[in-house]
């Protein structure tokens, strides 16, 4: 009976022993199955993922990766700002142009007329009439002197302001922003004055108030990338109003404070190499929503989606700033403000959308999105919410040419009226300049054209049209032309 029971043990172990086997491998199947599955998914996800992101953005992600500890400063650190007396001007002078612009909207920039066949063509205001034709109509030019009345005191204000000690362009974009069409609309402004000026015979004055621009749109190295932009929209400007008016004045103390002046403010005018602004700082796009800027800014993804994504992201930096600044202090005010907004979007949103949407989830989400995805949330933050940068850079560039040949045609006429310079030859004109004039799309010397007579950039497509199609970015960032001055903004 017991070798009976033992058979029976033997037998019940064996028949459970296969059974167990199978519950096994049939788990291990499983979990490799799964295990495939999970991985595959991971991979169409990033996949994805990746693919609705543009390659050019993917491109900068990994150059900002790189270059981040080179920057000039950290992207959350404060802008170089001016002295207070300086910021106050900056204040000051916002509020008088704003005032100016809005008593003489109509005359500075026309006005449409409604009619029985629908809204008629604007008719052009002071500002593009003397751009298209260089020159003001009878009633115009009694109009201008009522605009003139309330200009003179913005510019007796800004001559004394820009030499002030330590000054420069740069605001606090956080406290507040710089308003790019005030400052469009004095250089354009300034325009005129100057070249009236020339016309009357009064070149030192008209020097001056071609100089006055680019004084005000000085500015350090550590400055806002919004404030970089902006100056180069006005460096533009004041380039064409020097080349009209050293057109017009061909007296040699004209030519010669033109040009000293030029090679005093040209560090000031571009401090540093284009590519240190990289992402200077993507605090101030986030304030600057409501203004005009003379380059694509447009995020790439949906403005609004943006702003979420930005707001969000930006929490430990509004945090930050609560802890640091005092409570009463208008940034500390401000960051609350967008805190809790963060805040208040992370609370609104749904359970999936915190486990899908990187902006609204937690830190440790965060974590495990980027071991998913290879993303870095923050990388992505800034990529997503840069200005076009091949825009700007090219922007930056043209406004650098138009300088240098601004300071070309003032030397020619320097060495032309210089009765020690002899022939007014190339190596004659460069060596009133300096920094030398560089071609910063060729990295070599300008070219002449013999046909406009004047110097001239093959431009950003880098084709010599021999001075034939004049560059115009409208037609695209890398368009057919080359760059040369009119004496037309």
């Amino acid at each position: 009976n017991s070798n009976k029971h033992l058979r029976q043990d033997v037998d019940t172990s064996s028949d459970i022993s296969p059974f167990s086997s199978v519950i096994v491998y049939r788990i291990l199947i499983f979990v490799s199955i799964l295990l495939v599955v999970l991985i595959l998914g991971i991979l169409v996800i990033r996949k994805v993922i990746i693919s609705k992101i543009p390659s050019a953005q993917i491109v900068a992600m990994h150059k900002l990766e790189t270059t981040t500890l080179s920057l000039p400063r950290d992207w959350h650190r404060p802008a170089q700002l001016p002295p207070a007396d300086v910021l106050a001007f900056h204040k000051k002078f916002e509020v008088q142009m704003d005032a100016l612009r809005a008593k003489h909207e109509v005359l500075l920039h026309g006005q449409s007329s409604h009619s029985s066949f629908g809204m008629t063509p604007p008719e052009p205001g002071i500002l593009e009439s003397y751009r298209t034709s260089g020159t003001l109509t009878e009633t115009q030019r009694t109009s201008f002197t009522a605009v003139l009345a309330d200009l003179q005191p913005i510019i007796d204000q800004t001559s004394a302001a820009v030499r002030m000690e330590a000054y420069s362009m740069e605001t606090d974009f956080l406290l507040a922003p710089i308003n790019f069409m005030d400052v469009q609309t004095f250089a354009k402004l300034m325009f005129i004055v100057a070249d009236e000026q020339a016309k009357n015979g009064d070149c030192a004055q008209a020097i001056e108030s071609a100089l006055l621009p680019l004084r005000l749109v000085k500015r350090p190295e550590q400055s806002y990338i919004l404030t970089h932009l902006i100056a180069i929209a006005v460096t533009n400007i004041a380039a064409q109003t020097l080349f009209s008016v050293c057109e017009k004045c061909s007296d040699q103390a004209t030519q010669q404070h033109a040009v000293e002046t030029l090679n005093e403010l040209y560090g000031d005018i571009f401090p540093g190499e284009i590519g240190d602004w990289f992402h200077e700082d993507m605090v101030a796009l986030r304030f600057a929503a409501a203004y005009g800027y003379p380059v694509d800014l447009a995020p790439q993804l949906h403005a609004n989606l943006a702003r979420q994504y930005f707001n969000v992201w930006q929490l430990p930096y509004y945090e930050h700033l609560m802890a640091t600044l005092p409570s009463a202090d208008p940034r500390a005010v401000t960051a609350r403000q967008h805190a809790a907004s963060a805040k208040a979007q992370v609370a609104a949103a749904s359970p999936l959308a915190r486990w899908t949407k990187p902006h609204l989830m937690s830190p440790g989400k965060v974590r495990l999105y980027t071991m998913v995805t290879g993303l870095d949330p923050v990388l992505l933050q800034h990529t997503m919410m840069a200005p076009n940068l091949e825009e700007a850079t090219t922007r930056a560039k043209v406004a650098m040419v138009a300088t240098d040949l601004a300071r070309l045609a003032a030397a020619a006429r320097l060495a032309a009226e210089s009765p020690s310079a002899g022939v007014a030859d190339g190596s004659t004109i460069t060596a009133y300049l300096m920094p030398p004039p560089v071609d910063p799309f060729t990295s070599g010397s300008y070219l002449y054209s013999p046909t406009i007579n004047r110097h001239y950039s093959p431009g950003p497509d880098l084709d010599d049209d021999k001075a034939a199609t004049n560059y115009d970015p409208t037609n695209g960032t890398t368009s057919d032309g080359d760059v040369w001055l009119t004496g037309k903004w």
